[in-house]
């Protein structure tokens, strides 16, 4: 669905700021919001508050500027930990980046005044690191997803098949929600997402294999729901983050992120003996390889048997 954005105005700034440099905002953050509209918001605050502080005409703006906005005023600022500051400089990184591709079309050369990483290294509490033995919980046992599916399943069909599908797709949150009835394939067992905006990792769309014996739940499911819609969880994530089987894994699993679970069977495809560029074509991951990502092309009756090989959780959905 299409999140229409107003252009960012004058009042949005303390300081004052020229028509041109708005433009520039708006133009990156209009392409940022193409992409993503959680992104967009993201971003948004971050290069408003970066902009208004240094109140300098982005032309003028060097890497002194930046560097000492970054430890001068990010690094103090109360609330924010190591990873924001981080994330930060990478927007700030991204802005100007775009801003020097604005320059380049006029023939003008720019260097982006961002400081490399190692030239803005932020203080961070040594407690921050964990220890290896201390980051098993990271990841699920097999015990405890069994035991949430079986809790599942006597509650709730809708929350069955809902971490179903994260426990054996490995799904982010924003792909899982924004599933589409007409892009589900019981017979070939897969599930086709991410073109909505928010869910969209790239410009292609994401396919996800799901165990045969899930078939059945996910088949009653769709012809029993209450509530019909173009959604497989109409609602979306509303119904899912608020109490029932959420609250539940918070406190049993200390569940901080829907993550967890890709993290989980990435990490059990890899003890069953699957390859890097197999887990990347499972997971939808950007290939990390020049094979994955120009040679290996396999459409999803060739993918489908590495799955059916590495699938780790076989004995989950015989109920």
């Amino acid at each position: 669905m299409e999140i229409k954005i107003k252009p960012i105005t004058q009042n949005k700034f303390k300081n004052s700021i020229s028509n041109e440099d708005l433009e520039v905002i708006n133009g990156y953050l209009a392409e940022v919001n193409e992409r993503s509209y959680g992104a967009y918001k993201n971003q948004k605050g971050a290069i408003i508050e970066a902009i208004d502080t240094i109140n300098r005409p982005i032309s003028m703006i060097n890497m002194v500027d930046v560097k000492g906005y970054l430890k001068n005023h990010l690094d103090t600022k109360i609330g924010l930990n190591f990873k924001t500051k981080k994330t930060y400089r990478s927007y700030l990184n991204s802005f100007f980046i775009y801003y020097q591709g604005i320059l380049l079309e006029k023939g003008i050369v720019y260097q982006n005044p961002v400081p490399p990483k190692n030239l803005v290294k932020f203080t961070e509490d040594s407690n921050a690191y964990k220890k290896v033995s201390e980051q098993e919980g990271e990841v699920f046992t097999k015990e405890y997803l069994l035991d949430l599916l079986e809790r599942t399943k006597k509650i709730s069909l809708r929350d069955f098949v809902f971490f179903g599908i994260e426990i054996a797709c490995g799904m982010r949150i924003s792909e899982c929600v924004s599933i589409k009835i007409e892009n589900i394939n019981l017979n070939e067992c897969f599930i086709e997402t991410g073109f909505e905006k928010e869910a969209r990792k790239s410009k292609k769309g994401l396919l996800f294999f799901f165990p045969n014996n899930f078939k059945p739940y996910l088949e009653l499911y769709m012809t029993t729901r209450k509530k019909q819609s173009i959604w497989l969880f109409p609602g979306r994530t509303s119904h899912i983050l608020k109490g029932g089987m959420y609250s539940y894994c918070k406190e049993k699993y200390n569940l901080t992120s829907f993550h967890s679970f890709r993290r989980t069977l990435i990490t059990n495809y890899i003890k069953n003996g699957c390859d890097l560029l197999i887990s990347e074509m499972l997971m939808n991951h950007k290939p990390s390889s020049v094979e994955g990502a120009h040679y290996v092309k396999l459409n999803p009756k060739e993918r489908r048997p590495f799955y059916d090989k590495f699938f780790p959780y076989k004995e989950f959905f015989c109920f």
